[in-house]
């Protein structure tokens, strides 16, 4: 899904003519202007801000920018709104409302930003971060974690390393949520944390008991627990069978496979 949108919108803004609009209207940083708006949409739990709000996020960014240097003089709030409702993936409803025209485009823009604090706080990440409280324990971050930790893991040693540390931080708060991540992440990923998520699923499991340990390792994805999940789909009790399928929303096939 990060590669999907990401080529997606690298897609839209190489339109000449929409390249060209952002240049002379934005001085080239629409992205800058939506990942502020996706992250106040995130922050307030919400898929849409209403025109003050938005209006207010803009304004923020603009004085980043001037103060950073990167323009002399930014261009109002209200037009850049209007820019990038007229040629990105914002949209304006009654009221006025400003929205993403899907909300995994929003939760895309917002895992942009999340990035940077997961690389500003590797080696720091522990139970009492801002980070952990304010984002990582509130459902409506999930989906832009998994983006963030997606992109990051294909990246770089960096991106590895703050991703391996996020979900051994998981598995002392939400194993379910590690599990995804781990899905989710490059292959230097696992490699990295593979010893203790192992450890970790098999002190968990009752063996030959579809229990929540078990639907850890098929939410996985890897392979390593073929065995425990293939002795649990194949029983030949059927109520073990059904149950051990059941155990995550989507079953991959994955997990059963050679590692």
């Amino acid at each position: 899904k990060q590669e999907l949108l990401r080529r997606m919108v690298a897609t839209h803004e190489a339109d000449p003519t929409r390249a060209e609009l952002f240049h002379r209207e934005l001085a080239d940083h629409q992205q800058g202007y939506l990942r502020a708006l996706a992250s106040a949409m995130h922050q307030a739990e919400t898929t849409s801000l209403k025109e003050d709000a938005a209006l207010k996020v803009i304004g923020s960014v603009n004085v980043r920018l001037r103060d950073a240097g990167l323009v002399v003089t930014p261009p109002s709030a209200a037009a850049v709104l209007d820019t990038l409702v007229a040629a990105h993936v914002l949209v304006r409803d009654g009221g006025p409302v400003y929205a993403f025209q899907h909300q995994q485009v929003q939760e895309w823009f917002a895992s942009l930003d999340l990035e940077d604090e997961l690389r500003a706080a590797a080696g720091t990440l522990n139970l009492q971060h801002p980070l952990v409280s304010g984002k990582l324990d509130d459902y409506f971050w999930g989906e832009a974690f998994l983006f963030a930790c997606e992109r990051m893991s294909d990246a770089d040693d960096g991106g590895v390393q703050a991703v391996a540390e996020l979900i051994h931080l998981l598995l002392k708060i939400d194993p379910l949520f590690a599990a995804s991540l781990i899905n989710r992440s490059a292959p230097a990923v696992w490699d990295r944390v593979s010893a203790a998520v192992s450890a970790f699923a098999y002190a968990w499991h009752k063996p030959g008991v579809p229990d929540r340990a078990a639907g850890f390792m098929v939410a996985t994805g890897r392979p390593e627990f073929g065995d425990v999940v293939w002795a649990l789909v194949s029983n030949a009790d059927q109520h073990v069978q059904s149950e051990s399928l059941r155990l995550v929303r989507r079953f991959s096939p994955a997990v059963i496979a050679e590692p």
